[in-house]
This record gives C-alpha cells, structure tokens and sequence, in this order.
C-alpha cells in the first residue's frame, strides 16, 4: 500500500528469518541499489516513479541487528562505507517483545531442558533486541478490534483462494455464498479468542491458510463427484459447511495435542445460539439441535472424510487404523497437495513414519480413482542432524525443485509431479 501510495516501483519484499545471513541482507541492498541508479538514469525529472521501496519483515527475528542499524537509520551501506542512494526507501516491520504466558508452550509430550545462556527463552515470538537508535522510528498500530478483524476475514473470504494444480496453474475452486463467508469470518473470532486465551499466537496468516485450504476441499470435493450435489459452480448449502468444518479441523483443530482441549474448542464453537450451532440445526435439521450433537454430527464429518482418503490410498489390512494414522493421513495429504509446510510432532509409535511410508507408496505414482486428479509425490527426504545449516537446508529445497522440472520436461509423463521435502527429525537441526 505504500509504494501504491508514493507511486513507486513495485515492493521489493525481503522476508527476514533466524538463519538470514548478513551476506544475503547486503545483497539484497545492493541489488536495490542499482534498481535505483538505473531507474533514476531512466527518469531525470523527479518523480516518485524513481523511487525504489524495499520492505524488510520481521527484521528483529535475526541477531543482525547493528547491521539494520547502519542501512536504516544511518544509510550507510555497510559493504561500500558509502551512503546509500537517496531513491531507495526502507519499510521494516518487526515482531513484538513479548513474554508468553505462562503454560502457553504446548510440548506434544516433549520435555526441552531450559537454556540458562538462551536469553529468548520465555518469549512469545524469537526476536531481538532492536538498537535504540530505532526507537524513534517504531510505529506500533497495537492489534486490531474483533469488529476490525471480522471485517477482514469476511473480506479475505471473498476473494478466490490462491491455489496451484500440480502444473502450477491456476485452481478455481467453487465459490461460496456471502452468508458462509459472513459466518466464516465470525467463527474464525472465536477460534482466535479461544487460542488467545490459551497464550497462543494466532494472526491472519491463520484464516490465509484456513480460506486456502477451504478452497482445495470444495474443488476436490466437486472432482471426485461427491454424493453432495452442485448446482453448476455452486456448492449446496450443506456441503459448503462440511468442505468449512474439514478446513477447521485441518488449519485449527489439529494444532491442539490434547483431545481434551480439543472438546473445548468445539464446546467454544457450539455453545447455545451461536453461528456454528445455528448453522448445524439448519442444514442438518432432525439431527442437530444443541450443542453436544452438533459436536457428534462434526466428528462424524471428519471421520468420514479421514476413512474416505484411508481407503483411497489402500491402507494394509494388517494396519490398525487408528485416530493418529487417520489424522496424520489426513493432514500430511490434505496441506502437501495445498503445498501448506505442516509439522508433526509425536513421541515414538504415534504413526509418523508409517503415515509417511504410505503416503509416498500411494502418492509416487497413484493409480486408485479417487487419486487420479491428483498429484504425484516427488519426494526429496533430508536427516536432519546437528551440522544442518540454513544453506544446507536450502540445498535440500532446490535439489527437490531441480527434480520436480526434470520430470515436468518429460514428453510422455502419466502423472503430474510436485516435489515434496520431507524433514526427518527436525529438532536436531
């Protein structure tokens, strides 16, 4: 909005990260550098149309912290010693530093020894400390009202979802009604105030990722000719809400370890006269009319759609098909086909390798029905280990894209390829 606003070149956008090297930071700078020398040769009349806007986020989550110093408030380009050219602008944001609240920290049965000389420890998000001297440059626009963030989900809602089919064209996924968004908005309220109130960290990149998801299950739901009935583009009101449910589960329900917060969540949701209540004992009348069977008609939804994709991908008679598979299943497929980064956490014997196992049997090349207007898995597996780096890291990624456009060049290919990095004990690295 700001460079739409000064009427510059478009944002050169630079996410920051903990493994952002100070290398990357001064390339990124020089490159902007010479945007500018070249668009001021270009326009000698002073318009704002020579200015260069480059926008640096979360810029306090790497210890580089001297060195954002000297380019933002002193304009010194650390590389050259020189000063930095008066057509390239700076935009930075960064995170809060927050303690979190006590019992915030869900460990998935995990117990991590504290770090004495670990001075983030405690904080709701890894960052640190910003320099004084950017001080006098902050600008905090504290968090938005519950009026405030309804109004952007709703309007988040209304725009089609961002989704890739595995040639990386563009997915049309069937809309929905302006009533499911109105409702979509609110219930996400209430998933937020239910997580805020956990200590947990929720933002809007949480409804991005629930609407993105939403919108794969409705175009997946009308591919594999679904019992529920569409009217030409339109998914019927009763299917609209179970595509909805099965994207609650995927993008917030499974980020609960235990099942017992997991009841109070739906409890939050179905409480008496509220949207999610309404909506049930409306598209599910004579089923549905308070709260505890609203919950039953859910978790039958999502069992169903679990055992839906188990037997799709043909799971052993000799594997017992529990919950964990079920949900590890569900969700490993559901956010690699969405190409939503998903991370599973478990002790021992919780079905992680096993779900992993028979999704890359299933997925290489799928030949069931159900998984035909799918695509294939190219897997690229990675040991994480304690030498790991962040460039390491990246050499993983692009060993998996390399992979992925050598298959895609193939003249008589059968499947469509999409290249899936698998991480494999990831606390190590």
């Amino acid at each position: 909005m700001t460079t739409r606003l000064l009427g510059a070149e478009t944002l050169d956008e630079q996410q920051v990260h903990a493994g952002t090297t100070e290398k990357q930071i001064l390339d990124a700078v020089d490159a902007a550098e010479e945007r500018a020398r070249v668009r001021q040769a270009g326009l000698k009349d002073g318009s704002a149309e020579q200015m260069v806007v480059q926008f640096w986020d979360e810029i306090n989550t790497c210890p580089h912290q001297p060195l954002f110093k000297q380019i933002l408030v002193d304009r010194i380009n650390p590389r050259t010693g020189q000063a930095i050219h008066s057509s390239l602008r700076f935009v930075a944001a960064c995170n809060p530093w927050r303690l979190a609240s006590q019992g915030s920290v869900l460990s998935v049965g995990f117990e991590s020894p504290v770090c004495k000389d670990d001075r983030l420890a405690g904080l709701a998000y890894r960052v640190h400390p910003l320099p004084e001297s950017l001080f006098v440059h902050l600008s905090s626009f504290g968090q938005l009202t519950s009026e405030a963030e309804v109004e952007y989900v709703k309007e988040m809602a209304s725009q089609p979802p961002r989704l890739l089919d595995p040639d990386d064209q563009p997915l049309t996924a069937p809309p929905v009604s302006v009533e499911m968004r109105s409702h979509v908005a609110s219930i996400c309220l209430v998933l937020h105030n239910f997580f805020r109130a956990l200590g947990s960290c929720v933002s809007l990149r949480d409804p991005t990722r629930l609407l993105r998801i939403w919108g794969f299950i409705r175009w997946e739901m009308e591919q594999r000719d679904s019992i529920m009935h569409f009217d030409g583009r339109q998914m019927s009101p009763q299917a609209e809400l179970v595509s909805m449910v099965l994207a609650i589960h995927l993008a917030y329900e499974l980020r609960l370890s235990e099942f017992k917060l997991r009841q109070q969540l739906l409890q939050s949701l179905f409480e008496p006269s509220s949207e999610l209540s309404k909506l049930f004992q409306k598209h599910f009348p004579g089923e549905c009319k308070d709260g505890p069977e609203g919950i039953e008609i859910w978790r039958r939804i999502v069992m169903e759609e679990q055992n839906y994709w188990l037997n799709a991908i043909d799971v052993p008679d000799n594997v017992a098909k529990v919950r964990a598979l079920r949900e590890n299943i569900y969700a490993e497929l559901i956010c690699s086909l969405t190409r939503t980064p998903i991370l599973v956490l478990g002790k021992p014997g919780c079905s992680k390798s096993l779900t992993v196992s028979l999704l890359i049997t299933a997925m290489t090349n799928p030949h069931a029905k159900q998984l035909l207007h799918l695509a294939s898995f190219i897997v690229q597996p990675h040991q994480g280990n304690r030498q790991s780096t962040s460039s390491s890291l990246l050499q993983v990624f692009d060993r998996a894209r390399a992979r992925q456009i050598k298959l895609r060049e193939l003249k008589n290919r059968k499947t469509r390829p999409l290249a899936l990095v698998l991480l494999d004990e990831v606390p190590l690295v």
